[in-house]
């Protein structure tokens, strides 16, 4: 749970190059760099005080213990590793966005290599990025022509924008577990709004940036697909493999060892959680309709998702199951 609060506050502060304007100043680039400076403090102070937030009104959920999230792993198998594979993806999409980037946007080569970093990170199989990239263009593509009609509504330093930018924000960190679209598609707003404030016109900008994440995401979505790829087949195995034997676990606990019992409980919903999250991706392949060339595909989505629909529904019974047993156990003592 630390590293990924670590990991998403060092993220944070490539929102400052993300929204930060190019235009130029009496100061130049040391303005620039001031500015980027501030608006990585404010990112980072922002997204700690809406997590702080949201879990003290239980709006985030607490993972499990981390008993229960370092057995999730399952056992170890032969061949490279997940997160080995995903460590050379990253490599070769971050060096790829790097390289086209400051090849074809010099001035901009950040939203491609953001946006290539984004898809990549924390993906769970091929198409998990491929979801992912797809969403972020379209969210960016829905974000520009809403950024194009709010352009010029708002005065230079209006107070209304600085409040409208970070309610656009919260809305956006809020609804970014939904969707990934919600998340491009609100900074874009966020980067129309901040022009606005400076009393600048984007222009052309816009365009460019939605290019620059298209880009990004191909590259991304290129390096998952043919840098040691993980298979979502593969992957949905693993976790429904993973999932039943936490269930058997379960099972066959000693019904007298109530931390045992709640222990093997919480195994199970996180691993049904997990393989929740791997099928994600799957019900866009098992939406009709679909080429006849993907039909293979289809029926496989369609009988991962039956299973992990079984899973799930186990999940509130063996809860119940598991309080009843460990109420007898503590009437009985």
């Amino acid at each position: 749970m630390r590293a990924t609060r670590a990991g998403t506050l060092l993220v944070l502060p490539l929102v400052a190059v993300l929204v930060l304007p190019g235009g130029t100043g009496p100061a130049g680039g040391h303005e620039r760099t001031g500015w980027a400076a501030v608006m990585a403090l404010v990112a980072v102070v922002w997204g700690s005080l809406l997590t702080w937030a949201a879990r003290r009104a239980r709006l985030i959920r607490r993972p499990p213990a981390v008993e229960v999230t370092a057995a999730a792993a399952g056992p170890r198998r032969g061949g490279i590793p997940a997160s080995t594979r995903m460590a050379w993806q990253m490599a070769a999409a971050l060096a790829a966005a790097f390289a086209v980037g400051r090849m074809v946007w010099p001035d901009h080569w950040a939203w491609v290599v953001l946006t290539a970093f984004l898809v990549g990170s924390g993906a769970r199989s091929r198409a998990d990025v491929l979801v992912k990239g797809v969403w972020r263009t379209v969210g960016a593509a829905v974000g520009t022509v809403v950024a194009g009609a709010l352009a010029g509504s708002f005065g230079p330093r209006s107070d209304a924008v600085v409040v409208l930018i970070f309610a656009v924000l919260a809305v956006a960190t809020w609804l970014r577990e939904l969707s990934h679209a919600y998340w491009a598609g609100c900074v874009t707003a966020v980067l129309s709004l901040l022009y606005d404030w400076f009393g600048q016109s984007p222009g052309g900008l816009l365009h460019t940036r939605l290019a620059g994440i298209a880009v990004g995401a191909v590259i991304g979505i290129a390096a998952s697909w043919l840098v040691l790829p993980i298979r979502t087949s593969a992957a949905v195995r693993a976790r429904t493999a993973a999932a039943l034997a936490a269930l058997t676990e379960l099972l066959e606990a000693d019904w007298r060892d109530g931390r045992a019992v709640h222990l093997a409980r919480a195994r199970f919903s996180h691993r049904v959680g997990q393989l929740g999250a791997t099928t994600a991706p799957l019900r866009i392949l098992a939406a009709p309709p679909l080429p006849r060339a993907l039909s293979v595909r289809r029926r496989r989505s369609v009988d991962a998702l039956r299973a992990e629909a079984a899973l799930r529904r186990c999940v509130e019974p063996a809860g119940d199951l598991a309080t009843a047993a460990t109420s007898a156990t503590s009437a009985s003592a």
